[in-house]
């Protein structure tokens, strides 16, 4: 994240003297200085992560994520050839704090553009598989069998991961994505007095590293979980820390193309003062490293998504591997945060205050 605000810094100084006037920040485009500040109390940022050596078409069920068979990925015979993928979906807790900017009407304060920005971190851990077309089953890749996993690996990887003790068959391999961004964008509104709604391009600054594990491969079982519930149950990886082997790591550093989509239900709006409920979707039509190049390691594309609200999302439940006991989901993600929703002491509810009208 220093170097996306070290880079971004740059871009600023640099371009300042062109189209800048003199605002409340020196040296900063007055288009981007701020005209407010909100506050959000404990709210949620959904990362929807996926590793894929195909486009990455996810779905839900009962069992979490799920690789969406597409049908020209099928032979003659109807089966499918198989699509290896590591995707996961995880909640990190949005920074409290956000950036605030005045709307600007063209017609009878119906329509408006906006200036926007958003900044944050997300985490997420995936477990690498293929997917075929019977019954949307989903295979652990094996080392010594699977085609794509025979090639994935180096030789150095292999060696190591032989001379452990986890056997073949009962391993996973682990794909721990973090990334921390920043971004601009400006969008078009429709301003419905109570109900707000806008969309619009960004560009964004991020930096995403990358770390490969093999862990322990282990079943789990829940009880009284619901869908976002499910996702704060802990990893595998962090469950059996001394099964545990860390093969690599990759950073990349670059930028994002994409749109947001955002919602809002306004409560109270005066020159200075707003409370809302806001909801944003975060789409990526190219998320590229320093080269220019989409994001990719060893044959598989990254493919992100976002999706933030003004509230947290884990109701708790219980959870269970293997045989062990029944354990109480406590709701904290990998970075120790709760998101639990009786801990939102905000109620899902932001106020901005607009210190320029």
């Amino acid at each position: 994240m220093k170097l996306s605000l070290a880079f971004f810094i740059f871009i600023v100084v640099y371009l300042s003297p062109v189209f800048a006037d003199e605002g409340y920040i020196p040296f900063f485009p007055d288009a981007l200085e701020p005209d407010g500040i909100g506050f959000k109390g404990p709210a949620s940022l959904r990362a929807t992560n996926c590793w894929a050596d195909h486009e990455c078409i996810l779905g839900l069920s009962s069992g979490g994520l799920r690789y969406l068979v597409r049908s020209e990925n099928l032979n003659v015979e109807g089966v499918h050839k198989g699509n290896a993928f590591a995707a996961a979906r995880s909640y990190t807790k949005s920074p409290p704090v956000s950036l605030e900017y005045n709307k600007t009407y063209v017609f009878k304060k119906l329509f408006y553009t906006q200036v926007f920005s958003d900044f944050g971190q997300t985490l997420t851990d995936s477990q690498l598989r293929t997917s075929f077309v019977n019954n949307n089953l989903y295979f652990d890749l094996q080392m010594n069998s699977d085609p794509f996993l025979k090639d994935f690996l180096t030789a150095e990887e292999k060696l190591i991961l032989s001379s452990r003790s986890i056997l073949p068959n009962s391993r996973l391999f682990n794909f721990n994505t973090e990334s921390s961004f920043i971004l601009f964008g400006a969008g078009l509104g429709l301003d419905l007095w109570f109900l707000e709604g806008s969309w619009g391009p960004f560009l964004m600054i991020h930096e995403t590293s990358l770390k490969l594990s093999a862990c322990k491969s282990v079943n789990f079982t829940t009880s009284n979980l619901d869908l976002d519930s499910m996702f704060f149950i802990p990893q595998i990886c962090n469950r059996f820390p001394e099964q545990k082997i860390n093969l690599d790591k990759q950073t990349y550093f670059g930028f994002a193309l994409g749109s947001i989509m955002e919602l809002s239900l306004v409560f109270l709006q005066t020159e200075n003062w707003r409370v809302s409920m806001d909801t944003k979707k975060t789409n990526f039509n190219l998320y590229m490293d320093s080269n220019f190049k989409q994001v990719s390691f060893r044959g598989l594309d990254f493919y992100p998504a976002y999706s933030s609200s003004s509230t947290l999302n884990c109701n708790g439940g219980q959870y269970r591997y293997a045989n062990d006991s029944w354990r109480d989901l406590d709701c904290r993600n990998s970075k120790g945060e709760d998101h639990r929703k009786s801990s939102d002491y905000t109620f899902g509810l932001k106020v901005t205050y607009y210190f320029r009208s």
